[in-house]
């Protein structure tokens, strides 16, 4: 982590969503740390391939579920 005074390495200690907000907290060098990302923080590009696969992953269970629920015929 680099701040006005030098580089610190940074301790994850908890992540959480709080909000539409992630939240990291931990440490960086002795001192408490907090780092906030909210959804405008996060490039749309990235956005974009986030949403893709959510999508794709989210049609890949609604296609397995019809396959285990099709009747069989034999």
């Amino acid at each position: 982590m680099t701040s006005p005074v030098g580089e610190f390495p940074y301790t994850f200690e908890r992540i959480r969503l709080e909000g539409s907000h992630l939240i990291a907290e931990g440490r960086m060098g002795t001192w408490p740390a907090r780092i906030e990302v909210g959804v405008s923080d996060i490039p749309p590009p990235v956005r974009i391939g986030v949403l893709a696969a959510a999508v794709g992953a989210l049609l890949t269970a609604v296609i397995g579920r019809r396959r285990k629920n099709k009747p069989r015929n034999v």
